[in-house]
């Protein structure tokens, strides 16, 4: 997925960038954030709560029954 910077755009906007994303993720993303809310105010809420869960989440059991189990616990 690259970054790609804005050119050409005013000093506010000098740290805009733009992603590339299937349509099929587009349309998660738009499901998934409330009426008129920015893609990048809902992304950060969805950073917040990714590293919150990182923090918070107990290690996996060292048996290998366990090691694949929880991947997908959000």
């Amino acid at each position: 997925m690259a970054i790609h910077k804005k050119a050409g755009r005013s000093n506010i906007n000098s740290k805009v960038t733009s992603i590339g994303l299937k349509k099929t993720t587009k349309a998660r993303l738009d499901k998934g954030r409330a009426p008129g809310q920015c893609y990048d105010g809902f992304l950060c809420q969805l950073m917040d709560v990714w590293e919150e869960i990182q923090v918070t989440r107990k290690p996996y059991a060292s048996s290998s029954a366990g090691r694949n189990q929880g991947v997908r616990d959000i």
